[in-house]
């Protein structure tokens, strides 16, 4: 049996062309049945904890509007063909990402994953209302994979309240909002299932002054590759979590996620 490989959850893609000197870069379900003839047993009712209506649709309410996606355009460096050198051509590669993002501000203030917009050319932001912006890289930290991004609008737009991830608990109802393999706006559900995970997920770097934070909320809200970034919410709508890695064996998820807790993004 493979060993099970923790994943960063961007997406990425590559494009081949070549550039003249510096050219601009542009940018069956299963059906699962009982035969046993006992009476079921009896489980307290779920706790609904809105009045009158449904705690996850409130919570996917409050939050799906103020989760973005971001794109990014990186030129990689191609050293396969020599001869481009030799004509006075350089080699490349667009590399196109995808991941989501979550605005915390009204005034376009953004926080994602660090490895979403890392070695990115050109980043944008598309809001759920369709527009498209050009977002400016204000501060990124590989030591806990957590970056700003800015962009400027002509309207406040919807932003997250921040919850406090340490009043979190083991168990308790969370959802994941994202942008999971394309899929703009896309929420799921699941529980806390640890907290303060240590994965070794992200690597030191002292020549660079990486030291690498890590303490994630794990849950088993289903997440997939372009969810980093987005958000992990409690069923009061409020930002608990930034969804960053999975514990998978194929890549996909397995039931294992990890997200930045909310404590860490406040610093």
């Amino acid at each position: 049996m493979g060993g099970v490989t923790l994943f960063s959850l961007g997406v990425a893609t590559t494009l081949t062309l070549v550039l003249r000197e510096s050219s601009a870069l542009e940018s069956t379900p299963v059906r699962l049945t009982s035969t046993s003839t006992a009476a079921p047993p009896n489980w307290p009712a779920p706790v609904v904890t809105t009045a009158g209506g449904d705690a996850f649709v409130h919570a996917a309410a409050a939050s799906v509007d103020a989760v973005v996606h971001v794109q990014t355009a990186s030129l990689v460096a191609d050293q396969s063909n020599p001869w481009l050198s030799m004509l006075g051509m350089a080699g490349g590669r667009i590399a196109q990402g995808s991941g989501s993002g979550v605005l915390i501000d009204e005034a376009g203030v953004i926080v994602t994953n660090h490895h979403v917009i890392q070695g990115a050319r050109e980043v944008r932001v598309n809001t759920s209302d369709g527009e498209s912006h050009v977002a400016r890289v204000v501060g990124s930290d590989p030591s806990t994979d957590l970056a700003v991004l800015a962009i400027e609008a002509d309207r406040p737009l919807p932003a997250m309240t921040m919850g406090n991830s340490d009043k979190v608990q083991v168990g308790e109802w969370v959802l994941a909002v994202g942008n999971p393999l394309n899929l703009t706006s896309t929420v799921t559900a699941g529980i806390v299932s640890a907290k303060g995970r240590n994965i070794r997920l992200l690597e030191a770097d002292a020549s660079r002054e990486v030291f690498p934070v890590e303490s994630f909320l794990q849950t088993d809200a289903a997440v997939n590759p372009g969810n980093s970034g987005g958000a992990l919410v409690n069923l009061e709508g409020q930002l608990i979590g930034i969804n960053t890695a999975i514990a998978s064996q194929t890549g996909s998820y397995a039931g294992y996620s990890f997200a930045i807790p909310s404590s860490i993004v406040a610093k």
